[in-house]
């Protein structure tokens, strides 16, 4: 036997190490495949999913159309683009701007009426 070859033994090591790490390497990317991977999505989380979608659109809708807020205190909604243009406009003059949102803040904010007084158990 050579002193340069290795022996038949050396051979098998290297061949048994070489495949061990190849099968820790097939291991470790199968269980990352694994965990990267999401399960497929299901039909109960699909229409959760489109529902949640509709109410996002409904409430989307409500925001670019007129309505009330409170009737009872006058405030009204206006739609999102018309509201930031009409802001532009009443800033032009900001002191008056300023003065009519202080308004609209005390109509909106006014107190509630005292409740009525409990009637006496002498009445």
């Amino acid at each position: 036997m050579n002193a340069n070859q290795p022996s038949q033994s050396t051979l098998t090591a290297y061949f048994v190490a070489a495949l061990g790490a190849l099968l820790i390497v097939a291991g470790l990317v199968w269980a990352m495949y694994r965990y990267a991977n999401p399960p497929p999505i299901g039909a109960n989380r699909a229409a959760e999913r489109r529902k949640n979608l509709e109410d996002t659109r409904a409430a989307d809708a409500a925001l670019n159309q007129y309505g009330w807020v409170d009737a009872g205190k006058s405030i009204a909604r206006m739609p999102v683009s018309q509201a930031m243009q009409q802001t532009i406009k009443d800033y032009q003059n900001p002191e008056a701007a300023k003065k009519e949102l202080a308004a609209r803040v005390d109509v909106a904010s006014a107190p509630p009426p005292k409740p009525p007084e409990p009637v006496s158990k002498y009445e």
